[in-house]
C-alpha cells in the first residue's frame, strides 16, 4: 500500500497547554489529561480542571474531528489515539502530555487515521521510534508527524470507516448486552436473596481449613487471595500447584490485604494442595458447608459491595502489603443469605443468566475476529 506522511494532511501537530490543575476543585474548563483517553475512549470523568473561566486559552480548545494521540505515557499505551466528537457548545482545553492533531478533512479522515494507529503496522513505528526512561516512554512528535499512512482516496477511506464502524457498533452492542445479563443477576438477587431478609453472619457457612478436618477432598474451598482478584480458580492454576512450579506463581505472605475472593467449583483435591505446600502458606483457606450453602451464591453474596465495604472497614496493619482482616472480624461479616432452598432458585437463575453470558460472549469474540480480519485486509503493509 503506498503512503503520504502525516504532516501533509494535517493543519497541525502539537502539545497542549502547560496548565496546573487543581484536583480538588472541578470548576471552569475542562482540561484533557492522559486519563482522558483511558480504555481508548475519550473520557468526561478523567478531565482536569484549573478554575479557568475566561477565553485565554481558546487557541487551545478541541475541535470536532481533533485526534487526541498519547504520545507520553507507559510504553505499551504510547500511540493511543481517540477522535474527539464535540457535544454542543463544550470548550475543552487540550492540555499537556497528548498530542493534538487537526487534519485537513478535505484531505483525510481523522477516524481513519484512529482505525490505522491500531495496527501492527503503526505499533512498529511507534516503538522503532520510542524513547524510553525509568518511570514512562515516550515519541517526539517530529516523528509523529513524519509518519507514514496509507495514502488511500476519501472515497476508500469513508467505506473503511464505515464497515468498520457497523463491526464495532455491533460489538459495543453486544457488551452493553452483558451489561444488561450482570444487572438482571443483581436484580433477582436483590429479590431472592435480600428480600428474604435473614441477617446471618458468615460463619454459619464456613470454617477455616485444617488438614485434620479434610476428610473429604472433594470438598469445595473458599480462598481470599491478593493476587487473584474475584475469579475461580482455573485448569492453569491447578497445573501449576499439582507441579509445585512456583516460577511464574507470585507467593502472597500470610495476613495480606484482602482483595478478592474465589471458589475452586471444580473439586480440586484439597489435600494435594496442602501435600504441594504452595497454597497453604499463601492463601487463607475456608471449608464451605454445603448442608447450609450453595457456594455460587455464597461467592456472589460475598462480592458484593456491601461486603467488600464491611471487610475493608475492618483492615488492619501498618503497612498496606500486611493489612489483614482477622480471622474472628471475617467470621462475623454479616451476609444475607436464606435458607438453602431459597438459595438454589438464585443459582438456577444464574445458570441460565451465564448460559447467555457463554453466547453473548462468542458473538463478541466472532465480531473482533471478523473486525481484526477486515483491518488486515483494509490497512495491510504501507510502504515508506
Amino acid at each position: 500500500m503506498k503512503s503520504l506522511v502525516l504532516k501533509d494532511v494535517t493543519l497541525f501537530i502539537r502539545n497542549g497547554a502547560s496548565i496546573r490543575q487543581d484536583k480538588t476543585k472541578r470548576c471552569g474548563h475542562p482540561i484533557t489529561r492522559i486519563e482522558t483517553l483511558s480504555g481508548g475512549v475519550f473520557n468526561y470523568d478523567r478531565l482536569g480542571y484549573a478554575c479557568i473561566t475566561d477565553d485565554r486559552y481558546s487557541d487551545y480548545y478541541l475541535c470536532d474531528g481533533d485526534v487526541l494521540f498519547s504520545h507520553i505515557n507507559s510504553e505499551k499505551y504510547l500511540g493511543r489515539s481517540v477522535v474527539f466528537h464535540k457535544v454542543g457548545e463544550e470548550q475543552i482545553i487540550h492540555g499537556m502530555n497528548l498530542l493534538c492533531i487537526r487534519f485537513d478533512q478535505s484531505k483525510y479522515r481523522p477516524k481513519f487515521f484512529e482505525y490505522y494507529s491500531r495496527t501492527p503496522w503503526a505499533i512498529d513505528y511507534f516503538r522503532e521510534n520510542t524513547k524510553r526512561a525509568v518511570n514512562q516512554a515516550s515519541i517526539a512528535s517530529s516523528a509523529i508527524k513524519c509518519m507514514p499512512i496509507p495514502d488511500v482516496s476519501l472515497e476508500r477511506q469513508d467505506a473503511v470507516i464505515g464497515i468498520l464502524g457497523s463491526i464495532e457498533t455491533s460489538i459495543q452492542s453486544k457488551q452493553e448486552a452483558l451489561k444488561t445479563l450482570d444487572a438482571l443477576v443483581k436484580s433477582r438477587f436483590n429479590e431472592i436473596i435480600i428480600g428474604a431478609n435473614a441477617n446471618n453472619l458468615l460463619g454459619r457457612f464456613i470454617k477455616p481449613y485444617s488438614a485434620a478436618r479434610c476428610t473429604d477432598p472433594a470438598m469445595p474451598v473458599l480462598s481470599i487471595t491478593k493476587e487473584f482478584g474475584v475469579i475461580l480458580q482455573d485448569e492453569k492454576f491447578k497445573k501449576r500447584i499439582a507441579s509445585a512450579d512456583t516460577s511464574t506463581y507470585k507467593m502472597v505472605p500470610r495476613g495480606t490485604l484482602i482483595q478478592g475472593i474465589h471458589i475452586d467449583e471444580r473439586n480440586f483435591g484439597l489435600q494435594n494442595v496442602v501435600d504441594v505446600g504452595i497454597v497453604s502458606p499463601a492463601y487463607k483457606l475456608w471449608l464451605i458447608d454445603e448442608t447450609a450453602v450453595v457456594p455460587e451464591v455464597l461467592v456472589y453474596a460475598l462480592r458484593t459491595d456491601e461486603t467488600m465495604d464491611y471487610i475493608r472497614s475492618k483492615f488492619s496493619g501498618s503497612v498496606k502489603r500486611r493489612e489483614s482482616i482477622s480471622q474472628s472480624d471475617f467470621l462475623h461479616c454479616p451476609i444475607n443469605l436464606p435458607e438453602k432452598m431459597v438459595q438454589q432458585r438464585f443459582a438456577s437463575f444464574m445458570q441460565l443468566i451465564d448460559k447467555s453470558k457463554f453466547i453473548v460472549q462468542q458473538q463478541i469474540k466472532d465480531l473482533q475476529e471478523l473486525l481484526d480480519s477486515k483491518m488486515d485486509e483494509y490497512f495491510g503493509g504501507v510502504e515508506e
